[in-house]
């Protein structure tokens, strides 16, 4: 939590308003409402375990370990769906605000990469508020923006579940960053 902090207040600027999606037990725990106490920064309490989750994927997660499995990389991704669904329901759920709006994931930027990579993007790209300039003059030119990288590779299994979930073949792309004009985000 504290490389989350650090990442996240790295990130907030005056000029930009801020809505922090977190669940119940971390606001909690770590005083979210305190540590991120400014007048451009709004919190929001959302729990990600959905009925579907809860009720198909997690049981059949934890009879598989019960059952002796532990190659836990399968489960790396047990609500990647989910996931992906919340990402874009809390990026709608901001259209109802001024302006063009992002999802940025503090992972891209800090808490999931590697120290060196961490250092080297906050040290000469992100850590700017003229990142951020940039970002939203993308999304004035294109309507809207996305960073894509390379197909995630997983396990048969859990891609053979994600597509039964999906009702066909899915690609899994990482993204940790995208928005758009608050028309096109909607359209999509």
């Amino acid at each position: 939590f504290p490389l989350l902090i650090e990442t996240i207040n790295a990130l907030i600027f005056p000029e930009y308003n801020y809505v922090i999606y977190t669940n119940k037990e971390t606001y909690e725990k770590y005083s979210v409402n305190k540590t991120f106490n400014a007048p451009n920064v709004t919190i929001k309490i959302e729990e990600l375990n959905s009925d579907y989750y809860l009720e198909k994927i997690n049981p059949i997660r934890e009879l598989n370990v019960q059952r002796g499995e532990i190659y836990e990389r399968v489960y790396s991704v047990k609500n990647y769906i989910e996931v992906i669904h919340n990402k874009f329901k809390f990026l709608l759920n901001e259209c109802n605000s001024e302006g063009n709006v992002i999802w940025l994931d503090a992972g891209l930027f800090g808490t999931s990469c590697h120290d060196r990579w961490r250092d080297y993007m906050k040290d000469n790209l992100v850590h700017s508020k003229n990142f951020l300039d940039k970002i939203f003059q993308k999304i004035e030119d294109n309507k809207f923006i996305m960073l894509r990288g390379n197909g995630v590779i997983i396990n048969y299994e859990v891609q053979d579940r994600i597509n039964k979930m999906a009702g066909g073949p899915v690609k899994i792309i990482p993204g940790g960053l995208f928005g758009g004009t608050k028309s096109k985000v909607k359209e999509l």
